[in-house]
Protein backbone atom coordinates (compact mmCIF):
# COMPACT_ATOMS: atom_id res chain seq x y z
CA UNK A 1 0.00 0.00 0.00
CA UNK A 2 1.38 3.45 -0.90
CA UNK A 3 2.60 5.76 1.87
CA UNK A 4 1.11 8.99 2.75
CA UNK A 5 0.73 11.78 0.03
CA UNK A 6 4.10 14.48 0.49
CA UNK A 7 2.62 17.22 1.48
CA UNK A 8 2.81 20.29 -1.27
CA UNK A 9 5.43 23.48 0.84
CA UNK A 10 3.60 25.94 -1.83
CA UNK A 11 0.09 25.48 -0.50
CA UNK A 12 -0.62 27.80 2.43
CA UNK A 13 -2.06 26.14 5.27
CA UNK A 14 -5.64 27.58 6.31
CA UNK A 15 -6.65 28.67 9.76
CA UNK A 16 -9.53 30.19 10.72
CA UNK A 17 -7.59 33.51 11.92
CA UNK A 18 -5.85 33.37 8.26
CA UNK A 19 -9.71 32.59 6.67
CA UNK A 20 -11.13 35.26 8.59
CA UNK A 21 -8.75 37.81 7.53
CA UNK A 22 -9.26 37.05 3.91
CA UNK A 23 -12.87 37.65 4.24
CA UNK A 24 -12.11 40.99 6.06
CA UNK A 25 -9.72 41.34 3.23
CA UNK A 26 -12.59 40.94 0.93
CA UNK A 27 -15.19 42.68 3.22
CA UNK A 28 -13.67 45.74 2.89
CA UNK A 29 -12.67 45.88 -1.10
CA UNK A 30 -16.67 45.18 -2.07
CA UNK A 31 -16.88 48.37 0.65
CA UNK A 32 -15.00 50.34 -1.25
CA UNK A 33 -16.74 49.37 -4.99
CA UNK A 34 -19.58 49.68 -3.69
CA UNK A 35 -19.12 52.70 -2.07
CA UNK A 36 -17.68 53.68 -5.23
CA UNK A 37 -20.63 52.54 -7.61
CA UNK A 38 -22.83 54.65 -4.99
CA UNK A 39 -20.99 57.86 -5.68
CA UNK A 40 -20.82 57.20 -9.80
CA UNK A 41 -24.58 56.86 -9.59
CA UNK A 42 -24.90 59.63 -7.34
CA UNK A 43 -23.28 61.72 -9.50
CA UNK A 44 -25.08 60.65 -12.63
CA UNK A 45 -28.17 61.12 -11.44
CA UNK A 46 -26.81 64.86 -10.55
CA UNK A 47 -25.81 65.47 -13.90
CA UNK A 48 -29.56 63.94 -15.35
CA UNK A 49 -31.59 66.22 -12.89
CA UNK A 50 -29.37 68.81 -13.96
CA UNK A 51 -29.84 68.03 -18.04
CA UNK A 52 -33.26 67.80 -17.31
CA UNK A 53 -33.84 71.14 -15.72
CA UNK A 54 -32.11 72.86 -18.25
CA UNK A 55 -33.97 70.80 -21.70
CA UNK A 56 -36.88 72.14 -19.53
CA UNK A 57 -35.70 75.65 -19.17
CA UNK A 58 -34.99 75.83 -23.04
CA UNK A 59 -38.20 74.47 -23.52
CA UNK A 60 -39.84 77.24 -21.88
CA UNK A 61 -37.75 79.83 -23.60
CA UNK A 62 -38.50 77.96 -26.89
CA UNK A 63 -42.16 78.03 -26.32
CA UNK A 64 -42.16 81.77 -25.54
CA UNK A 65 -40.88 82.67 -28.29
CA UNK A 66 -42.47 80.60 -30.74
CA UNK A 67 -46.12 82.54 -28.79
CA UNK A 68 -44.22 85.85 -29.49
CA UNK A 69 -43.87 84.60 -33.42
CA UNK A 70 -47.01 83.94 -33.56
CA UNK A 71 -48.69 86.95 -32.12
CA UNK A 72 -46.50 88.49 -34.45
CA UNK A 73 -47.75 86.84 -37.15
CA UNK A 74 -50.96 87.22 -37.07
CA UNK A 75 -50.53 90.90 -36.39
CA UNK A 76 -49.16 90.98 -39.60
CA UNK A 77 -51.97 88.93 -41.15
CA UNK A 78 -54.59 91.14 -39.53
CA UNK A 79 -52.78 94.69 -40.91
CA UNK A 80 -51.87 93.68 -44.04
CA UNK A 81 -54.37 94.75 -46.97
CA UNK A 82 -55.99 91.69 -48.68
CA UNK A 83 -56.12 91.48 -52.16
CA UNK A 84 -60.40 91.88 -52.18
CA UNK A 85 -59.36 94.72 -49.85
CA UNK A 86 -56.74 96.19 -52.23
CA UNK A 87 -59.09 95.89 -55.39
CA UNK A 88 -61.91 97.53 -53.59
CA UNK A 89 -59.74 100.56 -52.73
CA UNK A 90 -58.25 100.96 -56.32
CA UNK A 91 -62.10 100.41 -57.78
CA UNK A 92 -62.89 103.31 -55.04
CA UNK A 93 -60.58 106.04 -55.94
CA UNK A 94 -61.46 105.54 -59.89
CA UNK A 95 -64.70 105.95 -58.71
CA UNK A 96 -63.60 109.03 -56.92
CA UNK A 97 -61.54 110.36 -59.69
CA UNK A 98 -64.34 109.68 -62.09
CA UNK A 99 -67.03 111.64 -60.47
CA UNK A 100 -64.52 114.57 -59.38
CA UNK A 101 -64.10 114.42 -63.23
CA UNK A 102 -67.42 114.79 -63.97
CA UNK A 103 -68.21 117.54 -61.61
CA UNK A 104 -64.99 119.42 -62.69
CA UNK A 105 -66.68 119.31 -66.21
CA UNK A 106 -69.86 120.52 -64.77
CA UNK A 107 -68.25 123.64 -63.45
CA UNK A 108 -66.66 124.19 -66.53
CA UNK A 109 -69.77 124.03 -68.39
CA UNK A 110 -71.76 126.15 -66.07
Amino acid sequence: MPGPLPSCPEEPKWTVESLKALMDERDRRYAAITDANEKALHAALTAVREATQETKHQTDKWQLSANEWRQAMTDKDRNFVTKNTLWGWLVASIMMVLALIQILERVSKG
